[in-house]
């Protein structure tokens, strides 16, 4: 029900020069393309729910020849120390070889991501390697920021989100909008 509600979402907020992440639910290329139709850019993640999207991203990033042929952005951020915890994180942003565009229709398909996480909390240690697709340049600090302002919201949903949805859903005539929105987060 989530990824029906995400395209009404959509049509009611102004997203003009906005950054829209999208969990990898909602990685669909409808929904790119009305991101893009509303001037806006979008980052989605990836998981196995688009074929072979996901497996063919995580290729071309384990490919050492052609990495070194392509431009990679890299960005590094570190969080945390404190109560135990800290985690790194590694962002690779290249631009979408051509040979991946043909293959992968996606509208307005710039860059591809990589997110290498580095987890220790309390002494106990993971590792997670994330990937996204985006209509963004290769920019991995730019990128990088919108993947984490989209974890943060996720992860502190804070009353305000709550009421503005409910007003949204009131408004539009729109349901299923508060459960949309861990999958969507609008960065301007």
């Amino acid at each position: 029900m989530q990824i029906k509600a995400i395209p009404h979402l959509l049509e009611v907020l102004d997203l003009e020069r906005a950054i829209v992440t999208i969990d990898a639910m909602g990685c669909q290329c409808d929904i790119a393309q009305a991101i893009v139709e509303k001037k806006a850019d979008y980052v989605l993640s990836l998981k196995g729910n688009q074929g072979t999207l996901h497996k063919d991203v995580e290729l071309i990033f384990k490919d050492r020849e052609l990495m070194k042929e392509l431009m990679v952005d890299q960005a590094h951020t570190i969080d945390g120390s404190e109560h135990g915890r800290l985690e790194k994180r590694n962002y690779r942003a290249i631009i979408c070889p051509e040979f991946f565009k043909k293959q992968h229709d996606w509208p307005y398909l710039q860059s591809l991501v990589e997110v290498i996480s580095y987890r220790e909390i309390k002494g106990i240690a993971s590792q997670e390697v994330r990937y996204h697709i985006t209509s963004l340049d290769p920019i991995a600090e730019k990128i990088g920021q919108a993947i984490r302002s989209h974890w943060a919201i996720e992860n502190s949903l804070t009353g305000f989100w709550i009421l503005a949805l409910e007003m949204m859903t009131l408004e539009s005539g729109v349901e299923m909008l508060l459960k949309t929105l861990p999958l969507l987060n609008i960065w301007h």
